[in-house]
C-alpha cells in the first residue's frame, strides 16, 4: 500500500510539474506577440509608451 501511495505522488508531481512548465511556456508564447517585446527601454523599466511604438504611429 505504501509503495503504490509513494508512487501515486510521484506520479501526480511529475504530472503539476508538466503542467506548470506548460503554463509558463503559453504565457511566454503571449508576451512574445506583444509589439513591445524586446524592447530595449521595456528590458529596464515599466513601459511608459515613449518608444518606437508609439513614434511609428
Amino acid at each position: 500500500m505504501e509503495k503504490a501511495e509513494e508512487k501515486f505522488l510521484a506520479m501526480k508531481k511529475i504530472y503539476t510539474t508538466l503542467l506548470g512548465m506548460f503554463a509558463d511556456e503559453m504565457k511566454q508564447e503571449e508576451l512574445e506577440k506583444d509589439e513591445c517585446y524586446g524592447c530595449a527601454y521595456g528590458k529596464c523599466g515599466p513601459c511608459i509608451g515613449i518608444c518606437y511604438k508609439s513614434m511609428k504611429a
